[in-house]
């Protein structure tokens, strides 16, 4: 049982589970539940909450989950040649879990998730949503079977991925209709007249800062996590960036990179100022800007595997740490 629960890497699809209630519950609440105390003396003909049921959300999550539960399985099976150099003993299939039953699971779970991903498409009644899950299942094969050993800029693609996340959640409330809501009340109230948290047209600005950002960091992870694995993959002909440009020039590029998401986080924090968000502003600094202050000091250094280790593990943990700054921006709304 362990060596399925190893490949499937649970922790990962926690997390991605984790980042999409957060923006539904806490991005796209949070500006609800604001609206819906602007409004509550106006009647309007949508009720002012989630256009998206609990149960289609759950959904929503699941095809996502095992979608990506199925990425993880095609990666781990087209990189079990590297993963032997990189980290012996870590990749389980052929040790644990047979090459045949790893394909099965692979194909299995994409089935389902495209499955659910039809299926909510029908109750839409928008198809091309579908196109989400149908671009996520091509890109990670794509990525595992082809980039990866071609190109130099897979990385690109699973970072675009992960930008998607959140895109894709805003997207399905979008059609179900949110988007039709947020068209009725800024016909009725000048949306200059009401605190930028409860303009439900700012929202889609929001989400994709957060998708910019995720991307980027992503990005930057993807590259240190590369730098990491450079023996491996060199061995196995995996053109990743950091076998493609080398050591300095990936390291130089993730460093920039590292800069430029520590100006943009600064920019939004300049906004949560203007906006009175003291404790998102606090949180922002304190366990994001920080951490990756951290981390620019560290690559600026670094040269050993065991320092990239570090650097790429950080980057994680600034990201995670970007998720939870979702209910804290929530709560400080509420205030």
């Amino acid at each position: 049982m362990l060596p399925y629960i190893k490949i499937l890497r649970l922790p990962n699809l926690l997390l991605l589970a984790l980042a999409m209630c957060c923006v539904r519950f806490f991005l796209i609440g949070g500006w609800l539940n604001n609206a819906e105390f602007y409004f509550k003396t106006i009647e309007t003909m949508r009720p002012i909450r989630f256009t998206m049921s609990n149960n289609l959300f759950a959904l929503l999550v699941t095809s996502s989950v095992l979608i990506a539960a199925a990425g993880y399985i095609i990666n781990d099976y087209f990189d079990m040649k590297s993963d032997n150099v990189n980290r012996p003993g870590s990749n389980k299939v052929g040790k644990g879990v047979s090459r045949r039953m790893a394909m099965l699971l692979h194909v299995v779970l994409n089935v389902a998730g495209l499955l659910i991903g039809l299926y909510l498409a029908w109750q839409c009644k928008t198809w091309k949503l579908v196109g989400i899950q149908l671009f996520t299942i091509s890109a990670l094969w794509f990525y595992s079977s082809y980039l990866k050993k071609s190109t130099g800029f897979g990385e690109l693609v699973l970072s675009f991925l992960i930008a998607l996340m959140p895109i894709s959640v805003y997207l399905y409330e979008y059609y179900f209709g949110f988007g039709e809501l947020s068209k009725e009340l800024n016909s009725m109230v000048d949306p200059e007249a009401l605190a930028p948290t409860a303009r439900l047209g700012i929202l889609p600005m929001v989400i994709l800062g957060y998708a910019a950002l995720a991307f980027l960091t992503d990005f930057i992870r993807q590259n240190f996590k590369d730098l990491d694995n450079m023996v491996g993959d060199r061995q196995t002909r995996n053109r990743t960036l950091a076998v493609t440009w080398g050591e300095t020039n990936t390291r130089n590029l993730a460093l920039i990179l590292s800069i430029v998401v520590f100006c943009i986080i600064a920019l939004f924090e300049y906004v949560m100022w203007n906006w009175g968000l003291k404790y998102t502003l606090w949180y922002a600094m304190a366990f994001v800007q920080l951490p990756l202050m951290v981390s620019i000091v560290i690559a600026m250094r670094a040269r050993a595997k065991k320092q990239y280790t570090i650097l790429s593990r950080l980057l994680y943990v600034i990201m995670v740490a970007g998720v939870l700054s979702m209910p804290v921006l929530f709560f400080d709304i509420k205030l």
